[in-house]
């Protein structure tokens, strides 16, 4: 691709996967909480404000914009490629997260219907600069938190998605992650990562260089892949799960 890696890294905003083969700092699952927090010593009252999804809300659809992907109008009959492998990878994210905690309430499902979605799924393919040139978007792939509003909660994937280095099904777990609310604390060439405003992001428990929420800047498994890791499901569940109690 075109755009420079250390450029890369330096520029993507915390809900993208950077590129970048460079060494980051131990990760672990991170969730929003008000600015007032403190480190490692949250509130009840606190965890219970995390940016996360109302038990009533849980019950997530997208809806995926096969006609950027397969770059006809309308949508074909039969996926082309681009979608076949969003629609799989996607749905693979959304089962592991399902399964991490089958009493959280949390689904995602596919709908045809834009207006019904939660969130829209689009194909990115170049954006347009300042000097009226056009160029490969900056990111694998980019999504939003809970508190977005409903014109800013768009999971868009670039063409380095379909050709990187990087797994799609990782890609799209580590995306939902961030749909969940999760956020990394780990950046590429030690960049801050960018929050909503007025909040804050901390360690559910305790570091974790396997979470799926950290950025794979040269610190994926040796298969390219991003699983959840086993204190992914472990905080997940204490976040999501059916008796909400503040980890510690």
């Amino acid at each position: 691709m075109d755009v420079r890696i250390d450029k890369l890294c330096t520029t993507v905003l915390s809900l993208c996967l950077c590129l970048a083969l460079m060494p980051v700092r131990a990760t672990a699952l991170q969730v929003l909480v008000p600015m007032s927090a403190r480190d490692g010593a949250a509130t009840q009252g606190e965890w219970r404000q995390a940016e996360i999804w109302a038990k009533d809300q849980r019950a997530l659809t997208y809806w995926i914009d096969a006609e950027e992907l397969c770059g006809r109008q309308p949508a074909p009959a039969t996926p082309c490629a681009r979608e076949a492998t969003v629609v799989a990878s996607l749905a693979a994210a959304a089962r592991d997260w399902e399964n991490a905690c089958p009493t959280c309430g949390v689904s995602f499902t596919r709908t045809l219907d834009r207006d019904r979605a939660t969130f829209r799924v689009r194909y990115i393919s170049a954006v347009l600069l300042r000097s009226g040139e056009k160029q490969q978007p900056d990111y694998v792939a980019r999504s939003f938190y809970p508190r977005s509003e409903m014109k800013n909660r768009v999971l868009r994937l670039s063409p380095s998605f379909f050709s990187g280095p990087l797994d799609p099904i990782g890609v799209m777990r580590h995306e939902l992650g961030h749909i969940l609310g999760y956020a990394h604390e780990n950046s590429c060439a030690g960049k801050v990562n960018a929050l909503p405003a007025n909040l804050r992001s901390i360690t559910v428990t305790q570091a974790d260089d396997r979470s799926v929420m950290r950025q794979p800047c040269g610190n994926m498994t040796a298969d390219g892949t991003t699983p959840l890791s086993a204190l992914d499901i472990a905080d997940h569940r204490k976040i999501y799960g059916p008796v909400f109690a503040p980890p510690g």
